[in-house]
């Protein structure tokens, strides 16, 4: 009874089993088409899996071989040069570490290290140049992670400095410029246009652009001296410029004394007499009028007049009249100023506009003759407002006084006096001096 269930169920599992497998498959369709698909992926993958391993069997592994700059004969100079500076320069360490005592008191046996300063987990530190091979051999047994930021001293700056082939090259051209560009003329400086003055400057190449190098400037003026009618000659090279200077010999009839004899240019009376040549037509005392002969050209010898040059000088006293206007309101400066300066290198500067309506204004030349010529033009503007003149009739006398004395300039005043009178629009004042003065 046993053997036949047994015999049964399993019959009937088999049974089972046999009729599910033949029942159909049902996938969806994006199911299918996915299970269709992959096992031809699988194979093409496993096709150039197969194809690369032969590929990489056949292929014959060559060393590659790393190419190695060798180092020029100026950078091994420029590190022997280091090496020699090591003792004068100071290195700036830097090394992340979020505690730092540890460190510094390892470094602090083999090393002299100064301004220290931990921020943000970060140690920095100066250290001698010299001791770098122990600092670093520290930090890394300690493994720390350290860079050298840089290195001071002025030794390690200059060389810096020569590692940088377009600034030398600069340097370089800018010292050549130095020494070279003082021995050029941009201008030469000569107030007349004598050709055979030219001629000179000319045949020693002293010309607007030329290079002279051992520029002579006695021998110019020795040239200069040598031409007919020449009695003064200078020469003198300041920077890029030539200034040259040549006076010719006065003719017969302009030395001082020759010509015709002094005579009078004003009236007046006559209070000295100073002859050098010659013989006096006047004695002091005398009156004499315009265009009259003061000084006679020739020396009496008993009766006989010998001709000789007439020169002296004869005062006179007279008596002037000058008269003096002054408004009730006049110009004055009000305290502002204003400066323009223009730089002109070769021609001349156009005047600026100027800041204020009523303005005085004064100018200034400066030329510079050192290396590059340049001219320095200088405007001084004062503004100028209109006042009330105020003065008593006293100090208008003294004024207008002062103004006339330094306007014309007389030898001697013996008297004066003056009045005031009220015009329309101001004070008229009349000065009466008695003055001697030169006559002729």
């Amino acid at each position: 009874m046993s053997e036949n269930r047994v015999s049964k169920r399993t019959k009937s599992k088999f049974a089972q089993k046999t009729t599910d497998s033949k029942k159909p498959l049902k996938f969806r369709k994006n199911e299918v088409d996915s299970v269709t698909e992959k096992p031809r992926k699988i194979r093409k993958r496993n096709h150039e899996k197969e194809e690369s391993k032969t590929v990489t069997e056949n292929r014959v592994e060559t060393p590659v071989e790393v190419k190695r700059e060798t180092p020029s004969k100026l950078s091994l100079l420029m590190r022997k040069i280091e090496d020699k500076l090591a003792p004068f320069g100071t290195d700036i360490h830097r090394v992340e570490t979020p505690t730092f005592s540890r460190l510094l008191n390892e470094l602090s046996r083999v090393a002299h290290f100064k301004k220290v300063e931990h921020k943000e987990g970060v140690l920095t530190f100066y250290a001698p140049r010299k001791e770098r091979r122990e600092i670093i051999a520290i930090i890394n047994n300690l493994c720390y992670t350290h860079t050298i930021v840089g290195t001071k001293g002025f030794p390690y700056a200059l060389l810096s400095v020569l590692k940088r082939t377009g600034l030398v090259v600069g340097l370089f051209c800018a010292v050549c410029t130095f020494i070279i560009y003082p021995h050029f003329v941009f201008k030469v400086e000569y107030g007349g246009n004598d050709k055979s003055v030219l001629d000179v400057l000319n045949t020693y190449g002293i010309e607007e652009g030329a290079l002279i190098f051992g520029f002579d400037d006695k021998a110019v003026e020795r040239a200069l001296l040598g031409l007919d009618g020449v009695s003064f000659a200078s020469v003198e090279k300041l920077g890029t410029r030539v200034y040259v200077s040549v006076v010719r010999e006065l003719a017969r009839d302009e030395y001082v004394g020759g010509g015709a004899p002094p005579t009078a240019l004003k009236d007046g009376v006559v209070t000295r007499v100073i002859v050098f040549s010659g013989t006096a037509e006047v004695q002091v005392g005398d009156e004499v009028n315009e265009g009259q002969i003061l000084i006679g050209d020739y020396y009496l010898k008993g009766e006989e007049k010998i001709p000789a040059p007439a020169n002296g000088y004869v005062y006179g006293e007279r008596v002037v009249t000058v008269s003096r206007f002054y408004p009730d309101r006049v110009m004055t400066e009000s305290g502002r100023t204003k400066t323009k300066t223009v730089i002109g290198l070769f021609r001349g500067s156009k005047t600026p506009k100027p800041p204020y309506e009523n303005y005085t204004v004064k100018k200034t030349v400066t030329k510079n003759d050192f290396l590059i010529p340049f001219t320095v033009y200088k405007w001084t503007y004062h503004e100028v407002v209109e006042v009330d003149f105020i003065a008593s009739d006293e100090d208008l006398k003294q004024i207008a006084y002062g103004e006339v004395i330094d306007k014309n300039q007389f030898e001697k005043v013996r008297s004066w006096q003056a009045q005031v009178e009220r015009v329309d629009g101001g004070r008229l004042v009349t000065l009466t001096l008695t003055v001697e003065e030169r006559l002729n």
